[in-house]
């Protein structure tokens, strides 16, 4: 969209220029300098400067808005560590960000009003962005000190959360604005043909900053990791600086410059790093109460985050990213696993005979693969993981115990995105799971949306069952209610299972009514006796215990959601719901647990 404006700004100043040029004794005058603008080009005998002197205007503009959205990327992946993945928190950071740019040329605008401004007013803002974003380094690098509860600070920060990040931004933010628009400015001023160059500076400067941060992405993070690429990015100021150094009176005073600027850049190495294991340690899953870690086995970074292998008391190894336990095991009993998970597995196998192949959106920490591919189905199970690191962690349980449907080609793992993986894909399965994202965090509609229950669904046989793990962790009433209202608008048939106690409950959504083979179901529990080393966790031994982990039927969902809005790929409904997080829980009506005390009655026979 900005190209598409800059490429119309270009055309309706060309034909303004036409028009004047009719109207005018003088043509050859140039037309921004009737508008009184300060990007009036003060040429001397008329000659045009050569392509050389202007190219430096061209890698300020392009250097300046690489490293601003590079920089954002990074600074918006670790604030999201506190502030959490919100689509609320990063709207805020980038809301500030884009305003701090926006102040910055309005600011220098208007002294431009005033004075004439020339390099050495581009090399002193260089200096200070540098110092700003060192700045910004420092202020994360000492977060977890800062949010400690101890004090009366950290009290003070832990209810701002986004506010406080968005204005570590801020300042960096209104100097890179300053930059950009006096470097534009210097290079109109010296470009005789302004109405065709300041196109072609705009479009730069704009494809420089989209490089910024796809190249960040893909290839900056992976290589040299978070700290290192930020570190460059804060020493490219000073590198610029080189070639706007005033000029001295005398030989002394200009090595006591660059001196000045080399010190700046040797001292930003010794400031402290972006350490992600400090983060961990002194940070722990801040939106729960729970003790602190044992011990962070390892840490991995991704693109999108972080992701922690984190060992608590007593002896539960959690997956983190970002901060947020994704799924658990136990140190002691690795084939164990959590309960609701597990159920995402069993459910669809006893609910339907002679299953085949299935697929599972998910690694997580292996658990639905390790149930569906120790259990009695016939072709492979597909495990698709948008993320290697989330399997590279959980990988680290090899060394505990060997689980050998990892090696023996029970299990096949394809690293990809959910959505590509339904869409790209023809084959229908019998058995479909996915383990649904927290519902706050940015992106999660995709998983949560009627388009993606469609895709899903488009992609089970006649009889294939889906089985959907639902986090509860700050689900409000009125999201539990959209979400159970969208998934059974798409499914005519289905159940609900788990424990909520638990932290999680398991849709199941079919095309078929669900009925189940309770003497196979009974004969299973008994063979199947590596894949039931899993469900045991949850005190599950028998195929009598079964019925207490069945909550309500499609039936009764649909009278619970009662006339919730329905999530769709545009609304971005449950993303928008939640402003910011706390360990506070949600109480009174906006309790979900509330409403499972009104639908669900404990009837050990009801199955």
């Amino acid at each position: 969209y900005n190209l598409i404006a800059a490429f119309i700004a270009y055309t309706l100043l060309n034909l303004v220029r036409q028009n004047t040029a009719v109207k005018t004794s003088t043509p050859e005058a140039p037309l921004l300098s009737k508008l009184n603008s300060p990007c009036t080009p003060p040429i001397k005998n008329g000659s045009n400067p050569t392509f050389l002197h202007s190219l430096k205007w061209l890698v300020i503009l392009g250097s300046i808005s690489f490293i601003w959205m590079g920089s954002e990327v990074i600074l918006s992946k670790y604030i999201s560590l506190y502030a959490g993945s919100t689509l609320f928190s990063f709207t805020v950071i980038l809301a500030t960000s884009l305003a701090g740019v926006a102040l910055g040329a309005g600011l220098l605008h208007y002294r431009q009003t005033k004075t004439n401004l020339n390099t050495n007013t581009l090399f002193i803002l260089l200096i200070a962005l540098f110092i700003a974003l060192n700045i910004t380094r420092l202020l994360l690098s000492y977060a977890p000190q800062l949010y400690n509860d101890s004090h009366y600070l950290g009290e003070l920060l832990n209810h701002t959360d986004s506010l406080w990040f968005a204005l570590m931004v801020f300042l960096p933010s209104v100097l890179l604005g300053a930059i950009l628009s006096l470097a534009l400015s210097l290079y109109c001023r010296e470009t005789r043909a302004i109405q065709q160059n300041f196109g072609f500076a705009y479009g730069l400067y704009l494809l420089c900053a989209m490089g910024g941060a796809i190249i960040t992405v893909l290839w900056l993070i992976p290589i040299l990791g978070s700290h290192n690429t930020l570190l460059i990015f804060t020493l490219t100021p000073v590198l610029l600086a080189f070639l706007f150094v005033p000029k001295r009176p005398t030989i002394k005073k200009t090595f006591i410059a660059y001196a000045v600027l080399i010190g700046f850049g040797v001292g930003a190495f010794f400031l402290p790093p972006l350490s992600l294991q400090a983060m961990f340690k002194e940070h722990y899953y801040r939106y729960i109460n729970t003790e602190a870690p044992v011990i962070d086995l390892r840490i991995f970074e991704q693109t999108e985050g972080v992701v922690g292998l984190t060992l608590y008391e007593p002896e539960s190894l959690h997956l983190q990213v970002n901060g947020l336990t994704q799924s658990k095991v136990h140190i002691r009993h690795p084939h164990k696993g959590d309960i609701n998970e597990s159920l995402t597995a069993l459910l669809p196998v006893l609910f339907q005979k002679n299953a085949t192949e299935a697929l599972v959106l998910g690694f997580r920490a292996g658990i639905i693969t390790r149930v569906l591919a120790n259990s009695d189905l016939e072709g492979v199970v597909t495990t698709i993981e948008p993320e290697p690191k989330i399997v590279e962690s959980m990988l680290v349980l090899n060394l505990l115990v060997n689980f050998s449907f990892l090696d023996d080609g029970r299990a096949d793992i394809e690293y990809k995105g959910f959505r590509d993986a339904l869409r790209n894909n023809d084959e229908r399965y019998s058995i479909i799971t996915a383990q649904a994202p927290y519902v706050w965090t940015t992106n999660a509609t995709r998983l949560y949306s009627q388009e993606f229950f469609h895709l899903v669904k488009s992609r089970l046989k006649p009889d294939g069952i889906f089985g959907y793990h639902l986090n509860l962790l700050r689900v409000d009433t009125d999201t539990l209610k959209s979400i159970l209202q969208t998934f059974y608008s798409v499914f005519p048939k289905g159940a609900v299972f788990g424990n909520p106690r638990m932290g999680a409950i398991v849709l199941l959504g079919s095309n078929q009514p669900l009925v189940m083979d309770f003497d196979r179901t009974q004969t299973y529990f008994k063979e199947q006796e590596e894949a039931m080393l899993t469900i045991r966790y949850g005190d599950l031994r028998n195929a009598k215990e079964l019925p207490r982990y069945f909550l309500f039927t499609r039936k009764t969902a649909q009278q619970m959601a009662g006339d919730a809005k329905l999530i769709t790929d545009t609304n971005l409904l449950i993303e928008s719901r939640i402003k910011r997080l706390s360990k506070k829980i949600s109480q009174g009506e906006n309790d979900p647990y509330q409403l499972f005390n009104q639908y669900v009655q404990r009837q050990p026979d009801r199955l």
